[in-house]
């Protein structure tokens, strides 16, 4: 039903102004649509309030501005003192390699000597190239490789005419230098049999070609001539004399052999290089051995202590391999039949997994000779 248009009674209607529109129900055409151009122009509806434009503060925009600006120099400053993972990797090139060391390791990165070339242009001693090369940015505690000068090629049939030293040799380094050091590659091809552990003949064992990597086959024979090799060239070129008891795998040496070949030439040290393995394949990491004191060992016990103690240090710190720590053992011929000290260095385990790929990396190798050669040049500097 349609209402009607309606006023109570005592009440007046509304009047419509000349911009509203007329609403009655006459149909009366006049209001908004009759409205003319000019008056159209300054037409507002009933009840709305135009707002009216307000003049911003400038002293409010400078106060916005600011804030922005202090927000950004706390997170510029942030930036700046926060403690960063990365590094830029030093210019080492041309440096010796004592300093080029420590350069290195005050940019938090990991030196290691990756070989040794002879140059017709850096000094012996200097560093000739660098991996990553410098002004790279890498994370801190990288590796950086460095290829070390080994001085002039000598002249065929001649005398070696590098004539030239390393200029800032530490000196555990330089009192080194002269010295002998054993090394014995653990085990070889073939079987041997069984061998006595002491001079009495009380007791024996048996001696075999050791372990393989548990995934990649590796025999420990091979492993531990490789390192031999690598331990020899750093040492060589620090002036220490080196005697290797054997230099290819197919030599068959007992325990007593090797021993008795430290003994013949005086060595300052002797050091037996082998790999570890157990049932248990969670076991990795390095263990260093030295001889328990006894009637046979006894003149050079405190020494093999001592350089069991720093070869272990040198050598986890240089690979970042678990550390398990020396132990005296009294069940190794090549100690009891020793007259000069000695240690055996068991450099990871080939029935672990991550040991074994480790062992099977010449990059990994490298840093264990270096850890050996920095353990053994400690332990020469105080002889």
């Amino acid at each position: 039903m349609k209402e009607e248009d309606a006023t109570p009674e005592g009440e007046e209607k509304p009047k419509l102004s000349n911009g509203e529109l007329s609403s009655g129900g006459s149909g009366d055409s006049s209001g908004f649509f009759s409205l003319s151009a000019d008056e159209l122009e300054s037409y507002r509806l009933a009840g709305v309030i135009s707002a009216s434009r307000k003049k911003r503060s400038l002293k409010a925009i400078l106060k916005v501005v600011a804030a922005i600006g202090l927000i950004c120099a706390l997170a510029f400053a942030v930036y700046l003192l926060w403690p960063s993972s990365v590094v830029r990797v030093p210019n080492l090139l041309g440096k010796n390699l004592s300093e080029a060391i420590e350069i290195a390791r005050k940019a938090s990165l990991e030196p290691q000597v990756s070989g040794w070339e002879y140059s017709q242009k850096q000094k012996k001693g200097e560093v000739i190239s660098q991996k990553p090369p410098s002004g790279k940015s890498v994370r801190k505690g990288s590796r950086l490789k460095l290829t070390v000068s080994k001085g002039l090629k000598p002249l065929a049939g001649s005398e070696d005419v590098q004539g030239l030293d390393i200029s800032a040799e530490s000196t555990a380094l330089q009192t080194a230098k002269g010295k002998t050091v054993c090394i014995d590659p653990g085990h070889g091809e073939g079987i041997l049999g069984e061998e006595w552990i002491d001079p009495e003949l009380r007791r024996m064992v048996f001696a075999d070609e050791g372990a393989r990597g548990i995934s990649t086959g590796n025999p420990e024979y091979s492993i531990a001539l490789d390192l031999s090799g690598k331990l020899l060239s750093l040492l060589d070129e620090e002036g220490v004399k080196v005697v290797l008891t054997r230099n290819s795998n197919d030599v068959k040496l007992n325990n007593i052999d090797r021993a008795e070949i430290a003994n013949s030439v005086s060595a300052n040290l002797s050091v037996h290089i082998h790999c570890s393995y157990s049932s248990d394949s969670r076991k990795n990491g390095i263990t260093t051995y030295y001889p328990k004191r006894n009637e046979w060992t006894e003149s050079f016990y405190e020494k093999s202590k001592l350089a069991a103690l720093y070869i272990q240090s040198e050598l986890v710190k240089s690979c970042k391999a678990t550390d398990n720590g020396v132990f005296q053992r009294d069940d190794l011929a090549c100690f009891n039949w020793s007259k000069v000290p000695t240690v055996q260095v068991e450099v990871g385990y080939l029935s672990n997994r991550g040991d074994d790929a480790s062992l099977a990396d010449d990059d990994f190798r490298w840093s264990l000779a270096w850890g050996l050669r920095s353990g053994i040049t400690k332990f020469l500097s105080e002889q």
